[in-house]
């Protein structure tokens, strides 16, 4: 079994989705299961999986606590950002539905972009390497922050225009 948070119906899957995303959602659901019944290393495990899809490698950006969570609702779309912080470092998603840029503060504080749509930014459990959708942001919770680089299809000219991060819906 997979998760899904936000489901389709099977003919909107077809028109709206990268080719074989749903199967490789449950594939990778499926690595993880493996990871956790096996003691492999799920980062290990998905990056092994990933060689043979047309997704990049995935990278583990950092680790921390949820330390604050800022988020609204305007016209169905879930609005905000979560800060992050481990030791003295200080780290900012934002998220519109889902996670579309990750920044990192440096020495002065100011935040710099880290990972960024179309690329995969999730947040899975420090501890089972679970997913957290957006609307299970909860303070106090560690978390893991990985980026998976996007398939090419995702990176064109075109397709950059609706899920870039210069595109209107952003």
């Amino acid at each position: 079994a997979f998760l899904s948070f936000y489901p389709l119906s099977g003919r909107a899957v077809k028109e709206l989705c990268v080719h074989n995303t749903p199967q490789l959602a449950e594939a990778i659901g499926k690595q993880f299961m493996l990871s956790k019944n096996t003691g492999i290393n799920p980062l290990t495990n998905l990056n092994h999986f990933l060689q043979h899809t047309d997704y990049g490698k995935a990278h583990e950006l950092f680790v921390g606590r949820i330390t604050d969570i800022k988020r609204a609702e305007i016209y169905g779309v879930s609005l905000g950002g979560v800060t992050i912080i481990n030791g003295e470092q200080h780290y900012n998603i934002i998220f519109q539905n889902e996670n579309v840029l990750a920044r990192e503060a440096n020495e002065h504080g100011l935040l710099q972009t880290i990972a960024c749509v179309p690329d995969l930014i999730t947040v899975v459990d420090a501890d089972t390497f679970e997913p957290i959708g957006t609307p299970d942001y909860t303070f106090g919770r560690k978390v893991k922050v990985l980026t998976i680089g996007a398939p090419a299809i995702l990176k064109t000219e075109q397709a950059l225009k609706v899920v870039g991060p210069s595109s209107p819906t952003y």
